[in-house]
């Protein structure tokens, strides 16, 4: 985890500048509107320690949606809780964002907001509260959005993106003209 940690602390140093190296970096992982939910867990597994991968189990349903998808570690099992006709990606983030806690915690790369494909890292909880100290919450935040603050990411209108464009445009002008 020191490579994520260290890339995003070089990132917050200057996000004018490592701005376009960390959109290619390898610490984060991009997700698309079409990716499968079960996909997805193995993408965040490929950022979490060894010993920290969560066992993912398939399972066969006659719902509408086919599909179960049942996380487990160690002795936790836990089944996401999609509606009945379909999967989600927004639910399959936020639970395992959940199940991993609180060692662990996702987050949105918010400058991939607006694009088709949204940018996500996974660091140790410590280690973003470390990086919190040093850079600030409001500008972490900016930067990184832990998953919890959103609803329906992959489902939002345009008039929303665009509205929120906006407000980070604001945003980002007060937070780097205060470093």
């Amino acid at each position: 985890m020191d490579k994520v940690y260290n890339e995003i602390k070089e990132f917050l140093k200057d996000p004018i500048k490592n701005r376009e190296d960390f959109f290619n970096s390898k610490v984060i992982t991009w997700i698309d509107w079409r990716e499968y939910d079960e996909d997805i867990i193995g993408y965040f597994n490929g950022l979490l320690a060894h010993e920290d991968i969560i066992e993912l189990e398939t399972k066969e349903i006659d719902l509408g949606r086919g599909i179960d998808l049942i996380l487990k570690k160690d002795n936790k099992v836990l089944i996401i809780p999609y509606e009945d006709d379909e999967t989600d990606r927004d639910i399959t983030i936020k639970t395992l964002d959940d199940f991993i806690s609180p060692k662990y915690q996702i987050r949105l790369f918010s400058e991939s907001l607006g694009d088709d494909t949204l940018a996500f890292t996974v660091l140790n909880a410590d280690e973003w509260k470390d990086l919190e100290n040093e850079f600030g919450k409001e500008k972490l935040e900016f930067f990184f959005t832990p998953v919890s603050q959103f609803k329906g990411i992959f489902n939002m209108s345009m008039e929303e993106v665009m509205k929120i464009s906006k407000k980070r445009q604001i945003e980002k002008e007060k937070i780097l003209k205060n470093d």
